[in-house]
C-alpha cells in the first residue's frame, strides 16, 4: 500500500525536479542533492528509495541545533519551522512596514477559475 503510494509521490517529485532543470544524471542538470523534511521523512528506507527513484543523492532533513529547542523536537518533522526561525533571525524585517505594493494579487473570473480548475484536474488525474 504505501509503495504504491510512494511511487506515485516519487514520480510527480521527479516531474517537477525536471521541469525546473534539476533532473538528476541529465547533462547541464544543476541538481546536487535532495533534503526530505517533514513527519514523513522519518519513514524507514525513504532516502535510500528516493536516491533510486530520483537519480540523485537523498538525505534526510533534520534541524540545526537551536539553543532552547527541545529534544523532541530534533526531528525532521521540525527541520522547516528550524529553517524558517533561522531565516527571520537572520534579516528581521517588520511585515507591516513591507505593504501591499510588494504583494501581487491575481483575481480571476469566473470563466478562467473554471478553466484553472480543469487544468488541474487533467493534470493531477
Amino acid at each position: 500500500m504505501i509503495t504504491g503510494e510512494l511511487d506515485t509521490l516519487m514520480r510527480d517529485i521527479g516531474k517537477a525536479l525536471e521541469a525546473m532543470g534539476f533532473a538528476g544524471g541529465k547533462p547541464g542538470s544543476s541538481a546536487r542533492q535532495v533534503v526530505i523534511t517533514g513527519g514523513g521523512a522519518e519513514l524507514a528506507g525513504l532516502a535510500d528509495y528516493a536516491q533510486s527513484t530520483l537519480g540523485v543523492p537523498v538525505r534526510i532533513g533534520r534541524p540545526v541545533a537551536l539553543k532552547g529547542l527541545p529534544e523532541a523536537h530534533s526531528a525532521p518533522g521540525f527541520a522547516t519551522l528550524a529553517g524558517l526561525v533561522l531565516y527571520a533571525a537572520e534579516d528581521p524585517i517588520d511585515i507591516r512596514s513591507v505593504g501591499s505594493r510588494y504583494t501581487s494579487a491575481t483575481s480571476f473570473g469566473p470563466v478562467e477559475t473554471v478553466m484553472r480548475v480543469w487544468t488541474a484536474m487533467k493534470e493531477y488525474f
